[in-house]
């Protein structure tokens, strides 16, 4: 029990530390983040466009209930976070790993209403 508490803190503490970081930057402007229909009909994918590699990033998914989120191949290793309550969703890596620079899928969203998802507060740190 004592190390599911530990555990819980040690991440709780880097979802804070993330959101210090990722507070104080603007929205990058070589990259951006957009949201496209996923495998199934519950489901989204967050695509990156991205010029410099990534370090983070952090977003609010509205409009829809998210249940479940997982990085995918070009985020491997790549801690995931989200509020279910407000959307906030943090994409970091916390080895220091980068996501290359290129186009493609870094998040696959389970959601109730994928048609209805935006993107707003987007905020990606890069190299």
């Amino acid at each position: 029990m004592v190390q599911r508490f530990l555990r819980a803190d040690i991440i709780a503490g880097l979802v804070v530390i993330a959101v210090v970081v990722l507070s104080s930057l603007s929205e990058a402007g070589e990259s951006a983040l957009g949201v496209k229909p996923g495998a199934s009909k519950d489901s989204l994918k967050v695509e990156l466009i991205n010029e410099t590699p990534v370090r983070a990033v952090q977003f609010d998914l509205t409009g829809v209930k998210i249940s479940q989120i997982r990085a995918t191949d070009r985020a491997r290793g790549f801690l995931v976070k989200f509020n279910e309550q407000n959307g906030k969703v943090i994409l970091l890596s916390t080895a220091g790993d980068e996501i290359a620079p290129g186009k493609g899928a870094v998040l696959e969203v389970v959601c109730d209403k994928p048609d209805a998802a935006s993107l707003s507060g987007v905020k990606i740190v890069e190299e």
